[in-house]
């Protein structure tokens, strides 16, 4: 850091040899310098705030950035009272009362400069124009007190309105009322009439019978289960005239398909078919057997289904044949208990494997022993360690055992033999500035900001971070990412 320090001293040297020649100036929207003892109201970024320096040198306040301006909101320092901005504005009380009732006179009322905090201030403050303190006011002339109010004219034919004159009259006019006013009329077409009596307008208030669009044109009745209608046309309430027409006379009676091992039963359709209810035709009986395992014989239904007596409820279900060795499955059939291929389930005995001896068990249903040594019993295996710190691992070989277990499932990771450092990475600058006392200038001290630094433990091998207690205590680093020459009041 000092070898950095002294370069940018040096850089800073050459460029203040020529200060006295050029007039030190600050930009308004790069930074503000506020007197002592004395208060500022900045607003940059979007951002108003009233800056107060109760110090006795001047405040340095920097605003070239957000990131500057907010750190110094947020760190404004000893003496620095960082506080809310203030608005003006004009306020106006109620208008007294006027000076005359009528033939013009005048009135006033209070108009004051307010800031935003309620309090009353000089009008210096306020902007724009003030608002008048007095107006005019009751000049109409003295005539009647209500003159120009409201006031209307009625009958059974509304309501006319108008506004009181100077003398005290009215100037709304009398509703017109029609010579025949409320006598009776009506009102005819071919859906019939409807009366009603004679309205202000003189017209009859009774409305034309509703006539449908569609009245008097051809239509059809809905269907009836054959699907038949009949023809009319459309009425006054927008309804066909026409009505559905009845059934066949055969539809629905009772019909029947016969052959020599009997009858089954059904109804006429609309073609006169013989049809069950779902609509498909009526079968005569045949002979056939029950389903699944043909266990009776028995006769076909009216939709060609056997009716023979059903095979046992538990027919083609699970079973078995127990004894203290265990069970042995297998389905049910018409006789009891049997194989896929219908020979009788067997209860189980225990028997041994081939040799290698690995497995006890029993036999099938069929009587043949199940138990037999495992197709990997013997077989050549490794184990592979976990890694060490350096990303290194060792194989170890052995055997597969009955239990499907390699005899060389535990094998350590290798001794590590990389080594491992801290790596430093500047991350960003860090909005704070630092004054270190060093002259850069008449009045003048070299400020620095410094970079924020990430510190990552790695391996020799391949850079990759590991657990920082490999790589011992963590160093401090200070890198300078900005420096700039600034007064000091």
């Amino acid at each position: 850091m000092s070898a950095i320090k002294k370069g940018i001293n040096v850089g800073l040297a050459i460029i203040f040899a020529f200060a006295s020649f050029i007039p030190f100036t600050a930009s308004a929207a790069s930074s503000y310098t506020i007197s002592a003892n004395s208060s500022l109201q900045i607003t940059e970024w979007s951002v108003c705030k009233n800056v107060t320096n109760s110090n006795t040198k001047s405040l340095f306040v920097p605003t070239n950035t957000s990131a500057e301006w907010t750190a110094f909101q947020n760190n404004p320092g000893s003496g620095v009272t960082v506080g809310v901005c203030y608005t003006y504005s004009w306020q106006t009380g109620s208008w007294g009362s006027c000076s005359v009732s009528c033939g013009g006179g005048t009135q006033s009322r209070s108009v004051w400069c307010q800031r935003s905090d309620g309090t009353t201030v000089a009008d210096s403050f306020c902007t724009g124009t003030k608002p008048s303190t007095s107006q005019s006011c009751n000049t109409q002339s003295c005539c009647v007190s209500y003159q120009g109010q409201s006031c209307s004219n009625s009958n059974s034919c509304g309501t006319n309105y108008g506004t009181y004159q100077c003398d005290g009259s009215c100037n709304a006019s009398t509703p017109y009322v029609p010579p025949n006013y409320g006598q009776s009329c009506s009102n005819s077409n071919v859906c019939g009439t409807n009366y009603g009596t004679i309205d202000c307008s003189g017209s009859c208030n009774a409305s034309s019978p509703y006539v449908p669009p569609n009245y008097g044109q051809g239509c059809t009745s809905s269907a009836n289960s054959c699907g038949q209608t009949s023809n009319g046309s459309i009425t006054c309430s927008g309804s066909c005239s026409a009505s559905t027409p009845s059934n066949p006379s055969y539809y629905g009676q009772s019909c029947s398909a016969c052959t020599g091992m009997g009858c089954n039963y059904g109804t006429y359709n609309c073609s006169q078919s013989c049809v069950n209810p779902d609509g498909s035709s009526v079968q005569g009986p045949f002979t056939c057997w029950s389903s699944p395992g043909a266990c009776n014989f028995g006769l076909t239904n009216s939709y060609g289904q056997c009716g023979a007596a059903p095979s046992p409820s538990n027919y083609g279900q699970s079973c078995s044949v127990c004894n203290g060795a265990g069970c042995n499955y297998g389905t049910y059939g018409c006789t009891g208990c049997v194989n896929s291929d219908g020979s009788a389930v067997q209860a189980p005995t225990y028997c041994w494997s081939s040799p290698g001896g690995c497995i006890y068990g029993t036999t099938n249903g069929y009587g043949v022993c199940q138990a037999q040594d495992p197709s990997y019993y013997g077989q050549s295996c490794s184990s592979t360690s976990g890694q060490n710190a350096c990303g290194e691992t060792q194989t170890c070989t052995g055997t597969l055992n009955c239990a499907n277990q390699c005899s060389a499932s535990t094998c350590n990771p290798p001794a590590n033999s990389c080594t491992f450092s801290w790596q430093a990475t500047p991350t960003s600058c860090n909005p704070t500035w630092y004054d270190d006392g060093s002259s850069c200038g008449p009045n003048m001290d070299i400020w620095y900001q410094y970079y924020d630094m990430s510190y990552t433990c790695v391996r020799s091998t391949d850079g990759a971070a590991v657990d920082p207690s490999y790589c011992g205590a963590q160093p401090t680093q200070q890198n300078v990412c900005n420096a700039t020459c600034r007064y000091v009041y």
